[in-house]
């Protein structure tokens, strides 16, 4: 096996890993305990940058053996531009629970129109 099939094996593992770590509902799996709440952390920042390691490391390789940058840019491109984008998709966790908090905002804004609405009608 050569090392460039070898590193987007260990790429795609190690994506899958990331992909788990940051979708993972801490209140859904109860991590209340702060003390675990932070190893996960920990441990998906490591897997982060190792991931990113592996990228660079595989891009690097691949830039080796092309002929010329022209040709690895055609390649390569979309490789890229997932490394490029690897820390936006690492802000999912946030997004998440920002969705989940205009979610309960909306709740509250029904309930006051309810609320509303049942004052006006018994007067």
């Amino acid at each position: 096996m050569t090392q460039i099939k070898i590193f987007n094996y260990l790429i795609f593992i190690l994506v899958i890993v990331l992909s788990v770590l940051l979708l993972i509902d801490y209140e859904f799996i109860k991590l209340s305990d702060s003390n675990t709440l932070e190893i996960v952390k920990k441990i998906s920042d490591i897997v982060l940058v190792i991931l990113v390691l592996f990228f660079i490391i595989d891009l690097f390789l691949k830039y080796r053996k092309s002929k010329n940058w022209k040709v690895f840019l055609k390649k390569n491109w979309f490789d890229i531009i997932t490394l490029a984008l690897i820390p936006v998709f690492s802000t999912v966790k946030m997004l998440k629970i920002m969705v989940s908090l205009i979610k309960k905002l909306k709740i509250l804004k029904m309930f006051t129109k309810i609320i509303y609405k049942s004052k006006k009608l018994t007067k």
